[in-house]
């Protein structure tokens, strides 16, 4: 199992609360790896708003609807320390 730091823009920063989240299929994604999300403005400094860390229990790729190079991550969580500017 791996860990994930992933960096998302503001607009996007609270989607992954609803346990889905649409990535770039660039990391080697796996069942039972963590995932953390970073937030940074377009320009890519970042916020300061990092969220929990969330455990990936599913991943949907090549299926209708899904951009060629997209994964969906279903998610668990979140658990551990929340870091706030």
């Amino acid at each position: 199992m791996s860990h994930h730091d992933l960096k998302t823009w503001p607009e996007n920063y609270a989607t992954h609360d609803c346990g889905v989240s649409i990535r770039n299929n660039d990391r080697d994604f796996r069942n039972g790896d963590t995932v953390r999300f970073i937030e940074r403005t377009r320009a890519g400094t970042e916020t300061g708003r990092v969220s929990q860390h969330w455990m990936i229990t599913g991943i949907i790729s090549e299926h209708v609807g899904i951009k060629p190079g997209y994964v969906v991550l279903l998610l668990h969580g979140p658990w551990g320390s929340r870091v706030a500017a």
